[in-house]
């Protein structure tokens, strides 16, 4: 009888032993789903920028345009006001965390308002006006509101005069599809030289874009001159 009882606890003993063996794998496995989870967190340049070596030296590593899809690498030791970023090819520096943003869209309209606050009856941005059909912008911040649902944070603009910052409605009429912002983003480019090809080009393109380069092209007449390149907005230091 007291055999029995020691084998019964000798074998309770061991699947306790399995038992925690099982959960300390299970742990670690979900520690290593969430760590790769973490690199895949995604963002979105808000400007032109180089990538540098370290945040304490000037050395270049790479470029990223305006709009390009980038990853935040997590790192134990962080570096106040820097990220380190992963491009599409894997290649790897560091870049101050104000270049970026949580996500990238499109207007799709006209009717379309910032405003000052997150809410509809929040009056409207200063720079309103400047948000038109076929603007880039770009979410710094994302807020849920008990009344009104989800507002983005957002800012863009490419040039003087175009620039502007708000609060606008996660359901507005917007479009986040990349394809469409990269053509959102060659017509800033194609606006700033007064490139009659490329707006030519994006005036047949089956999106926002399309209006707005065929007003570009009106406003260019029948002037065959190129405009002088103007800079656009860097990260450069």
């Amino acid at each position: 009888m007291m055999f029995k009882n020691v084998s019964k606890a000798r074998l309770s003993n061991k699947n306790s032993k399995i038992l925690f063996l099982i959960v300390i794998l299970g742990c670690l496995s979900l520690s290593f789903i969430f760590s790769a989870c973490k690199k895949e967190k995604a963002s979105f340049a808000s400007l032109s920028f180089s990538l540098r070596a370290n945040p304490n030296d000037n050395n270049r590593v790479g470029f990223v345009r305006k709009g390009e899809k980038l990853y935040i690498v997590p790192e134990k030791i962080k570096l106040a006001g820097w990220l380190k970023l992963k491009l599409s090819d894997d290649s790897l520096g560091y870049a101050k965390a104000e270049y970026l943003a949580e996500k990238v869209f499109v207007s799709n309209s006209s009717s379309l308002e910032l405003k000052i606050r997150p809410g509809v009856t929040s009056a409207r941005s200063s720079s309103a006006d400047k948000f038109k059909p076929a603007s880039v912008a770009f979410v710094i911040k994302e807020l849920k509101t008990k009344q009104d649902g989800v507002w983005y944070y957002v800012k863009g603009g490419y040039k003087k005069g175009t620039y502007f910052r708000g609060w606008i409605s996660a359901n507005a009429d917007v479009n986040d599809d990349m394809h469409v912002v990269r053509n959102a983003i060659d017509l800033e480019n194609a606006i700033i030289k007064g490139d009659r090809k490329e707006l030519e080009k994006l005036a047949e393109t089956a999106n926002p874009v399309a209006a707005v380069a065929a007003t570009e092209l009106e406003k260019l007449g029948g002037e065959e001159e190129v405009k002088e390149i103007a800079d656009e907005p860097s990260g450069e230091e």
